[in-house]
């Protein structure tokens, strides 16, 4: 006897459209059907392993609370596809695993006693990937693209910044905090009022591979006072503006790796060393245009290495 089996492959349905309302607390998968409006803040996360999907609408505010809350400390979390203008904070998180930002938009001025537009603390895998903010010319002047402390393990990928304060932070809120520690690659920063990406705490952090421009006093900087910074990789970035300094190590920052950057136009030192740094190397940059010298080093510190570096101005013994 010949028995055909008949075999119907079930639809697989695409995630449902959602209607939420300003204030709502997000429980389940959801995904926007239009965009929404308000004063204070507009979402909040309420469960683990869920996807919040703005599916290209856009989160408006007056500059006051979070566009989207995950402070509750939610886990495996992704928000997605669309535009978060105008809040006190974009999103604000804290205490949270596998917490994943993607294909989104911010803009407009932040407002508050922090004003940072993604804040994110004491937490751990954090992605951060193929993001666009706009600080907003009224936010205030401490304003923030990116703040993160104490975050074991995150990923900026693909990040274009423009204005704020700092473009993105790898922070600390009181001295002794944890370090932040991962990746910052690929992205753009532009014309950040202090720092385009500031590593002030940090045991095993790479910069790579970004595009800083216009930075109002330091391109990169690596070393906080009163923080652990070591093992830090800055390589391959191109560093541009008439700031202070394109690269900076300071504060008793050591054991980090400065290869391979294009750094031009400074306004006073190209690539700097101060602060009592030690066994650091500087090797393969070329740098050019510096206001004062291309290459400085203030005496301090030891076992630092400079070699194979293009350059026209050095005060380099």
């Amino acid at each position: 006897m010949l028995v055909v089996s008949l075999i119907i492959p079930m639809a697989v349905p695409a995630m449902a459209v959602s209607h939420v309302t300003w204030g709502d607390t997000i429980t389940a998968d959801t995904t926007l059907d239009g965009d929404l409006t308000g004063s204070g803040t507009a979402l909040i996360i309420g469960a683990d392993d869920i996807t919040l999907d703005l599916n290209g609408y856009t989160l408006s505010g007056n500059s006051t609370g979070y566009g989207v809350d995950n402070t509750g400390g939610f886990d495996n979390v992704t928000i997605k596809g669309g535009t978060v203008d105008g809040f006190g904070q974009g999103i604000k998180a804290r205490d949270v695993s596998n917490f994943v930002l993607k294909n989104l938009s911010f803009s407009g001025d932040t407002g508050g006693g922090h004003g940072h537009v993604i804040d994110i603390r004491n937490s751990t895998d954090i992605v951060i990937k193929d993001v666009t903010i706009v600080v907003g010319a009224g936010s205030p002047w401490w304003a923030e693209a990116i703040r993160l402390a104490s975050i074991d393990g995150v990923e900026v990928i693909n990040v274009d910044v423009e204005g704020g304060w700092i473009g993105v932070n790898f922070a600390y809120d009181t001295p002794g905090d944890p370090p932040t520690n991962g990746v910052v690659k690929d992205s753009t920063f532009t014309g950040n009022g202090l720092f385009g990406v500031f590593i002030a705490n940090s045991t095993d952090a790479t910069i790579k591979d970004n595009e800083i421009t216009g930075a109002g006093m330091f391109g990169i900087y690596v070393g906080g006072e009163g923080s652990d910074v070591r093992n830090i990789t800055v390589k391959g970035n191109e560093v541009s503006g008439r700031g202070i300094d394109g690269i900076v190590l300071n504060y008793g920052t050591s054991n980090n790796v400065v290869q391979r950057n294009n750094v031009s136009d400074s306004g006073r030192y190209g690539i700097s060393l101060r602060g009592d740094v030690s066994n650091n190397r500087v090797m393969w940059n070329t740098v050019s245009g510096s206001g004062t010298d291309d290459l400085h080093w203030n005496g301090t510190g030891t076992g630092n290495t400079w070699k194979g570096n293009e350059y026209v101005t050095s005060n380099l013994p």
